[in-house]
Order: C-alpha cells, then sequence, then structure tokens
C-alpha cells in the first residue's frame, strides 16, 4: 500500500466519494411484505432472514426458500407469493449457510446447508421440509460455517468448519455416497473459522479450483483435484480483516472454448518425438497448468464493512482493503453502515453500469439500502476510480408505509420476473419489482403480516417460534395482498 494512501481510524483505505448520477434508480416501497416465519405470534421477536435461494419444484415453479436464524424454512411461491410450507428444521442448532444444488438443466428444488452442530444436510422440495433427505456428520462435530456443492459431480460437497481443537479448522470434501467420513480434507489452509467457500464460475474451464475465505483473514485458491495439500494451494491473498463473504469476478462471455484451445495449441507445440506415454504425462501437466491460470479476480467483504479486489491469478492486490462506510453521496444523500452481499453479474438490474465493475449491496441500520458500482479494473493512474450509485431502496417510514425497519441480512435478484428479494432482522421477506406497471400505490394493498398459507401446506405451530417484546416491530397489517400483474 502506498505510503501517502488515505486510511481511516480502522487502518482500511479511504474509498472515493459516491459519483452523483441522474439515473440512479429510486425505488418505491415493496410490492409485498411477507413475514418470517409466517405463523409467528403478533408481538413475537422477528426472526432474521439469513439466506434466500431461488429454488424451482418438480412443476417448474419458481420458488424462493427463506432461511431464519432459528432454523425456520420457509418456501414460498413466486408467481403468487403465497407460502407453500414452512417448517423449522432443528431447535437446538442452526444453520449457518445454505445453497441451491444445481442440475444441468439449471436450478433444481434441492439445496444442501451447513449446520452449527457439525452436519451438513440436504432438502428436496418434492419431499418436504420437515426433514432432510440426507445428513452428513464430520468427523471433529465442529460446527460447519459454510458448504459449497460441487457444479460438476452431484455427489460432492465441500463444507468448512469453525476453528476448533488447538487451532484446527477443516475443508472436508465429501462424496455423500460414503458418509462415514469425508474423501479428503484440508486443514491447514486456514487457522481460523472457515466462512466462504465457492467453486470457480466456469466449471469446464478450471475444473476442481475453489475460493476460500476465513477470519484469518486469508483469501485462497484451491486445487481440490490435487490431494496433498501443499500442492493443492494455487496462491494467497491477505485481506488484513476477518472475512465475511467472499467470490469470484470472471468475465461471463468467456468460454472454455478458449482455453481449451489455447491448451490444445500449446500441446500441438510440444516435441513429438517423444512416446507416447511421455505425450501424455506433458499433456495432462498442461490441461492443469492452464486449469490453474487465467482465474480472473476475486472480491472479500470483511467484518469490518471492508472490500479487497485481488487478481486470482497471484492475488496481487487491484483495490487495497478498502473502508465501504468512508464514501458517500451528496445528491441523493446515502452514507453506508454496513455491507449486506456484493454480485459481479446482475442481469437486468436498472442503471446497469459499465462493464467490470461490481455490485455491493450496502445498508443503513434503520432499513434503508443502496447498491454502489465499484471498478474491478487495475487502473495506471495514481487517482482511485470513482464509485457510483446505483440504486436506493427506502427504509419503512422514510415516504413509506412498508420496506424494512432494520438491518438488511439477505439479498436476492431474480432477473426473470425483474424482482428482488430482501431480508432482514426485522424479520421481513420484501419483494421489489422495478416494472414501474408493477408498483403498487402508497396506500395500495401490500402483503400481509401474518401471511396466509396455501391450502394443505404445512406450517408449524407457532409455539415453535420465538416469544417475548418485539424489537422494532412491524404494525399489524390486514390481510390483503398485491397479486403479480
Amino acid at each position: 500500500m502506498d505510503q501517502d494512501t488515505d486510511l481511516t481510524l480502522s487502518g482500511a483505505a479511504r474509498a472515493p466519494a459516491l459519483a452523483s448520477s441522474s439515473n440512479v434508480h429510486r425505488a418505491k416501497e415493496p410490492f409485498h411484505v411477507q413475514v418470517i416465519p409466517p405463523n409467528a405470534y403478533a408481538n413475537a421477536s422477528p426472526a432474521y432472514v439469513t439466506h434466500l435461494l431461488s429454488l424451482s419444484t418438480s412443476y417448474g415453479t419458481p420458488t424462493l426458500l427463506a432461511v431464519a436464524d432459528d432454523s425456520t424454512l420457509t418456501l414460498i411461491d413466486k408467481s403468487s407469493g403465497v407460502v407453500a410450507e414452512s417448517h423449522r428444521a432443528f431447535k437446538d442448532a442452526r444453520i449457518t449457510q445454505a445453497k441451491p444444488l444445481y442440475r444441468e438443466t439449471g436450478a433444481s428444488g434441492s439445496f444442501v446447508a451447513s449446520v452449527s452442530n457439525g452436519t451438513v444436510a440436504c432438502w428436496d422440495t418434492r419431499s418436504g421440509l420437515a426433514k432432510p433427505v440426507w445428513t452428513l456428520q464430520g468427523a471433529s462435530k465442529a460446527p460447519y460455517l459454510c458448504v459449497e456443492p460441487s457444479p460438476t459431480d452431484a455427489n460432492v460437497v465441500v463444507a468448512g468448519t469453525e476453528q476448533y481443537g488447538h487451532g484446527d479448522s477443516d475443508i472436508d470434501i465429501w462424496d455423500i455416497r460414503s458418509a462415514a467420513a469425508p474423501k479428503s480434507k484440508y486443514n491447514e489452509v486456514h487457522s481460523d473459522d472457515v466462512t466462504v467457500l465457492q467453486y470457480h464460475p466456469d466449471a469446464a474451464a478450471h475444473a476442481g479450483i475453489l475460493l476460500s475465505g476465513s477470519t484469518d483473514g486469508l483469501v485462497s485458491a484451491i486445487d481440490t483435484t490435487i490431494a496433498e495439500e501443499d500442492d493443492a494451494v494455487i496462491s494467497v491473498g491477505n485481506t488484513g480483516n476477518s472475512v465475511a463473504r467472499a467470490g469470484w469476478i470472471y468475465p461471463a462471455d468467456t468460454s472454455s472454448a478458449t482455453m481449451t484451445s489455447s491448451t490444445s495449441s500449446s500441446a500441438g507445440a510440444m516435441d513429438t518425438s517423444t512416446d507416447g506415454a511421455d505425450e501424455d504425462a506433458d499433456l495432462s501437466q498442461v490441461e492443469t497448468e492452464a486449469r490453474r491460470r487465467a482465474l480472473g479476480k476475486v472480491w472479500a467483504v470483511g467484518d469490518m464493512q471492508t472490500l479487497s479486489i485481488f487478481d486470482a491469478d497471484k492475488f496481487d492486490p487491484i483495490l487495497s482493503t478498502t473502508d465501504v462506510r468512508s464514501s458517500a453521496s451528496l445528491r441523493p444523500p446515502w452514507s453506508t453502515d454496513y455491507v449486506i452481499d456484493a454480485f459481479p453479474i446482475l442481469p437486468s438490474f436498472p442503471s446497469p453500469p459499465s462493464s467490470d465493475t461490481l455490485t455491493l449491496f450496502v445498508g443503513r441500520s434503520e432499513g434503508a439500502f443502496a447498491t454502489i458500482c465499484i471498478p474491478t479494473s487495475a487502473t495506471s493512474t495514481t487517482a482511485p476510480p470513482s464509485w457510483g450509485l446505483r440504486a436506493v431502496f427506502p427504509e419503512q417510514g422514510d415516504g413509506t408505509f412498508y420496506g424494512h425497519s432494520d438491518i438488511i441480512r439477505s439479498v436476492e435478484w431474480d432477473p426473470a420476473t425483474n424482482t428482488l428479494y430482501t431480508g432482514g432482522e426485522d424479520g421481513n421477506l420484501c419483494f421489489w419489482n422495478f416494472d414501474e406497471s408493477n408498483q403498487v400505490a402508497s396506500t395500495g394493498a401490500i402483503a400481509l403480516n401474518t401471511a396466509a398459507v396455501t391450502a394443505g401446506a404445512a406450517v408449524d405451530s407457532p409455539g415453535s417460534g420465538r416469544s417475548g417484546g418485539s424489537r422494532n416491530a412491524t404494525p399489524a397489517r390486514s390481510q390483503r395482498y398485491t397479486p403479480y400483474k
């Protein structure tokens, strides 16, 4: 880091001011609000909606899964906004992360979750949410904090543990057909809680390449096809901050054909005078090296609300660890309290930015949130590239009757319907639509506080939820719902 870099009190670099723009999207209130869990008592403390997943049923119906911090799983029909099913998965454990399982045809109705009781569990919505279809118990019994299904093998799941023992933390690679123990593990990549696991988005060109992040401040690229840990780690970057979230930045239009042709030409350039065995070994080496190169970039968000961006091949910093909260806008007025999540690609999202940008979802403690566009290309100039405000969403009471009134924990974007789903610590799941014809007037019908559940749908009794005083509770509302148009 340059010595003249402007630092914040936390030691991170100061972010540039948010550039004002006339095309910033100013969202209205959400057109639908669902309380999680749907069977909660009127004065119960709200559940935190920690994860949102887009799934589909066996009939092709798009559904949204909301995961609460008390392990309540709620499945909602996206086309109608009606709760299909809700169950509390565990009474003595917490779901720490959940991700959908993908098949060759796209999203399925199955999802996998890491659990604080040291297990990995999988549910299939076709058989209901009452109990998982399979579970895997880690040998260390340490809580699993993150999970990642393989994009190329439906039987492989990777999970990362909390630190246990004398500084041990494992990355376990499971084959669900052999539940006795993980088929392999890495326990020296990180020295603290493993919080992030994500396979490379180009599974054809970079098969088996896994990104990991930890509270030890490190992000690593790992070749999971290699069992020896020292050889498996490709490169490591240090954020200087406990890593809460991280992911790949990889061009969407980059195809594996480019990598394949590069590999083929390299193989063709080899000395053809070698015998067949040597040629096969050389070809294998070339293919391995190709898989481990041109990985793109990596972003990482820290617990101190910082952002770092690296070149993934050697983890050279593109954006040094920067305090996101130090960036603000005057018109429209915006200042950030915390980072929600980040996405390198958001198809058809309003106010599309130029290429090579990362969209950061950021929030305020009162419930408002916004999206910020951050350039990801390395620049040779001394002045840092400007950040831009892309969209602003109001909090409850800021000229609106509905919305969030507390910290937002999860976001999910559906490009098919131009709908943004957000879940917060107020227990609200909000539906935001960017089609002006679907916007609801401020006096109009919004969905319910205690949502109507489809006839015959399975919902746990209210007694399974929290009790006690409500914090930032939403006022009771009549059971009205504005259907999709």
